[in-house]
């Protein structure tokens, strides 16, 4: 029987799948109308795309309560054992196996997100201003700590696409922020 809590879960999955699709077609839109685009821009837009790819995988596997949870990191410790057992004995990972393993390949995905954030923020502070989250949200929220990590680097990602497309879009190529 399908709970409240399963409901929610499922309402937070569809907005956000469908964020990070919406969020994919204008990165692929970036690519298409900017094919002369320098290699510094080109080097942070396939940053992007491994964001994208990697908030799309994660929002997925995000029904699970996170390290916040009194046994958060014996769940996450016990995906990563599965995880690494499926390696060795199948030479494959597919999402049938990130789903079974999600405590521990959620934060690998979203974790990567974080990585790419951070050195889109290093090679170019004009398109991702500032990049730092902690591991929890600053409040309680009814999200929880692995939803509310996504959503933040979703965002993050949203603003850094927004403000490339506005610096290809300058007929000088100059920057257009402080």
């Amino acid at each position: 029987m399908i709970t409240e809590d399963d409901l929610k879960h499922l309402e937070w999955l569809t907005e956000n799948r469908s964020r990070n699709q919406r969020s994919a077609l204008e990165l692929y839109r970036i690519l298409k109308l900017h094919p002369m685009m320098s290699h510094e821009h080109l080097a942070v837009a396939h940053l992007m795309v491994g964001i994208s790819f990697s908030l799309w995988r994660a929002v997925f596997l995000g029904d699970f309560r996170g390290p916040e949870h009194r046994d958060g990191d014996k769940e996450i410790s016990a995906g990563a054992e599965a995880f690494l057992e499926i390696i060795i004995r199948d030479n494959a990972i597919g999402f049938p196996q990130d789903k079974s393993t999600r405590e521990w390949t959620f934060g690998y995905y979203v974790g990567n997100a974080q990585f790419r954030l951070r050195l889109i923020h290093e090679m170019d502070p004009s398109i991702l201003s500032a990049f730092k989250i902690t591991a929890l949200p600053p409040v309680k929220s009814d999200l929880g700590a692995p939803k509310w990590l996504w959503e933040q680097c979703q965002s993050a990602l949203d603003e850094a696409m927004q403000r490339l497309g506005v610096v290809l879009s300058e007929p000088t190529g100059q920057k257009i922020y402080p």
